[in-house]
């Protein structure tokens, strides 16, 4: 200020607004996260999501923060939005025997968690792993794992044979 001898100083204060755009996604997948703030950069806090310009990706299940932030040589100003990031479902494999005789049963296992059992006919009846063998025949069995990144199914044939033949 030429007129009062006097200096002034004029800084530049950081505005960030407030992140939008989803707080879960998948393992794989892709969301857009948005500010309206113009200049800034996205961090995520852990390899468990990865983000480039707004774009954030699942690597691997958990939780992670997102931060968009906006930093002056004086000031900065950010913003955070908790995401996480759920799992693939995984059926794994089914294990067991895969002949039963009619009126018999075996039992089969899943390391996957959650999931439920069918059969894809009337050959043979499943209930939490237990086969019962009905008409001589093949049936497939399934166990389906569904989460809300999806379905995964595991399937295994067994036969079904009649010994009191003979």
């Amino acid at each position: 200020d030429y007129l009062n001898n006097a200096v002034r100083k004029i800084s530049y204060t950081p505005i960030v607004g407030t992140i939008t755009g989803p707080s879960v996604e998948c393992v794989g997948a892709s969301i857009l996260l948005t500010d309206t703030a113009a200049v800034g950069a996205w961090s995520s806090s852990s390899t468990i999501a990865s983000v480039a310009g707004g774009w954030v990706t699942g690597v691997s299940p958990g939780v992670a923060t997102i931060t968009y932030s906006d930093t002056s040589d004086c000031y900065s100003a950010s913003d955070s939005r908790t995401l996480t990031v759920n799992p693939l479902p995984d059926a794994d494999t089914i294990t067991g025997p895969n002949t039963v005789c009619a009126g018999d049963t075996i039992y089969l296992a899943d390391g996957g968690v959650g999931g439920l059992w069918s059969s894809a006919n009337s050959n043979a009846l499943v209930d939490s792993g237990m086969v019962l063998g009905l008409l001589p025949g093949v049936d497939t069995i399934s166990y389906w794992v569904n989460n809300s990144c999806g379905t995964d199914i595991a399937w295994m044939e067994i036969s079904i044979i009649d010994c009191n033949v003979g």
